[in-house]
C-alpha cells in the first residue's frame, strides 16, 4: 500500500474523466479545487469581483441601510461561500473588511 500504481491514474479516462495535476486547478461550483493549491489564489479572484461588484453598486445613490443591505446579501454572500470551501488567512479577511467598511 501506499504507492499509487500508473493504473490508478486512467481510472475513468474512459468516460471522459481527466485527473488534475499536482498544483494545477479545476473550476467547481465558481471554486478553484485541486491538491496543493494555495487558498490565497481563490480569495484573490474574490477581492478582484468584489471591488467589481463595488464599483457598479457605488454608482447608485444608496442609504446608509441600502449599503449595508447589498453588504450583507450580495457582497460578503461570495465570502460566505468561499470561506465554506476553503479557511481563509487573517490578512486576506482584514482585507476584504476594509474593503466592505469602505463601501458603507
Amino acid at each position: 500500500m501506499g504507492h499509487k500504481r500508473e493504473k490508478d491514474w486512467e481510472w475513468g479516462q474512459e468516460v471522459g474523466f481527466q485527473w488534475v495535476p499536482e498544483g494545477k486547478g479545476v473550476r467547481y461550483l465558481g471554486i478553484q479545487v485541486g491538491f496543493h493549491l494555495r487558498p490565497e489564489a481563490n480569495f484573490s479572484k474574490m477581492v478582484m469581483a468584489l471591488k467589481g461588484k463595488l464599483i457598479n453598486w457605488s454608482t447608485c445613490r444608496l442609504s446608509l441601510a441600502g449599503r449595508i443591505l447589498v453588504a450583507n446579501q450580495v457582497l460578503l454572500a461570495s465570502m460566505w461561500y468561499m470561506a465554506a470551501a476553503w479557511n481563509p488567512n487573517p490578512t486576506m479577511c482584514s482585507k476584504i473588511w476594509g474593503i466592505i467598511r469602505n463601501f458603507i
